[in-house]
Formats: structure tokens, C-alpha cells, sequence
């Protein structure tokens, strides 16, 4: 995953959304569940979200899907991120559902809305994955960014290819640090205002059920960031 959101540009292997950026890896997950599957418990995902925030984080991606809410102490984690300023980018899921799994499905809530962004799959052929899931209740904060056969563990003979909306996430994480860092002084939620608007929206069969903003342009977003006016504080001049 942190591969496509910051691996170096070094000329091997792969490059990185946003190669420049600073990353904080943080585990949270099962001791040995990764064998098979990941697993996690909300506790340590909440205490990892206070680590990021406390450490400077201000883009956060989760890619974890549950069928649940993720409870009290989860939500307050989520909620003090959410007041940080920090940003959470969210799988989606892949169970080929009308809604997305939790916790990408807060982005539906009042509560954290403008923190989050869910993620969904992208096809090569710029379609929705057939596997991912759509849009549905977070369609104003739902984004889609390639997620099928992407490359990714590449060492200097082979490569491996990987699907999933968790591989999709680190793309939308790398397009705001790419705006922050374009525009300093622009706030990770004021980015990811930007990044939602400037969604690709097909001319035709477009379904914001499907596809909430449409898929990821981050050549779109950064335009949009440069033509911002600039508002220059001047020495003397205020109340």
C-alpha cells in the first residue's frame, strides 16, 4: 500500500503518488492474522488514529472493511482526527454492495463527513470494478482510484499484481499530499474538497449511486489548487 502513495522516485520498482511525502507506518493489526487475512480489533485501530494525529498525521488511510459500526471508542478516535484537521482516506470494500463497508460508511455521517474520503476500485478501462463497492449513502465523499491489476512488492526481477479497494486508497492519500504540497497552507480537508470536485465524471451512463464523484483526477485537482488566489497578509492592514 505505501508503495503507491510514496515509494521513492529511484528508478526502480515502483514511484510513488506523492514520492516526496513523509510517511508514518503504524501497525494495528492481529499479531499473526496476516498470514491468512488481516484482521484488526477497533480498539487498536482507534489507539493507532490517536498516534497518527499525535505525531502530525494529517492524512490518514484505513485500509480496513468491516459489516459493522465500529463503536464509541472508534467513533471518538475518529471524531478527535476529524477536529485535528486530519483527513481519512477509506477503502471502500469489495463485496460488490450498493453502499461501502464500514468505516468508509461515516463518510455518510454529519459527524465526520468532511474528514473522510471512501474509496472505490477502478478498472484499467476506467470502470468501476465489478467486485468494489459503489458509492451509495457517502455518494458526496466517494471517490474511485485504480484498484485492479496494479503492480506492486517489486524487487528487481518481478512484480506482484493485486486488487482490492485498500490498494486503491493510497492513491487518493497520495493526490492530497500532492495539493498540500502544491499549495502550502491549504488544510488536508480543504484539499480533499478539491480533490472530490475535481472527480471525472463519464459523459455518459454517470450514476453518483455508482460512482459518488466520479474517478480520481488528480491533474484536475492540482489546476484547480494553482488558479486559487493567493491572499497575501500585508503589515499594517486589518482591525
Amino acid at each position: 500500500l505505501a508503495g503507491a502513495l510514496s515509494a521513492a522516485l529511484d528508478g526502480g520498482g515502483l514511484v510513488g503518488v506523492a514520492y516526496g511525502a513523509n510517511l508514518l507506518s503504524i501497525r494495528a493489526d492481529i499479531d499473526g492474522s496476516c498470514l491468512t487475512e488481516c484482521a484488526f480489533r477497533t480498539d487498536d485501530l482507534a489507539r493507532g488514529m490517536d498516534y497518527a494525529v499525535a505525531n502530525g498525521a494529517q492524512i490518514i488511510v484505513l485500509a480496513v472493511s468491516g459489516r459493522h459500526r465500529l463503536g464509541p471508542r472508534f467513533e471518538a478516535a475518529l471524531q478527535r482526527a476529524s477536529d485535528a484537521g486530519a483527513v481519512m482516506v477509506v477503502a471502500a470494500g469489495n463485496d460488490n454492495a450498493d453502499d461501502p463497508s464500514w468505516p468508509a460508511r461515516y463518510a455518510a455521517d454529519p459527524r465526520f463527513s468532511r474528514s473522510i474520503i471512501a474509496v472505490g476500485a477502478a478498472t484499467p478501462a476506467l470502470a468501476l470494478a465489478s467486485w468494489s463497492n459503489r458509492a451509495g449513502a457517502t455518494r458526496q465523499r466517494y471517490l474511485v482510484a485504480p484498484g485492479d491489476q496494479l503492480f506492486a512488492g517489486c524487487d528487481e526481477k518481478v512484480c506482484q499484481v493485486v486488487a482490492g479497494t485498500s490498494f486503491a486508497a493510497p492513491y487518493v492519500a497520495g493526490g492530497l499530499a500532492l495539493l498540500m504540497e502544491a499549495r502550502p497552507g491549504l488544510s488536508p480537508q480543504e484539499a480533499a474538497d478539491i480533490l472530490l470536485s475535481a472527480g471525472r465524471r463519464p459523459a455518459f451512463g454517470f450514476s453518483q449511486a455508482k460512482l459518488g464523484q466520479g474517478f480520481l483526477d488528480i491533474g484536475h485537482a492540482y489546476e484547480l489548487v494553482r488558479r486559487r488566489p493567493v491572499i497575501a497578509a500585508r503589515e499594517g492592514i486589518g482591525g
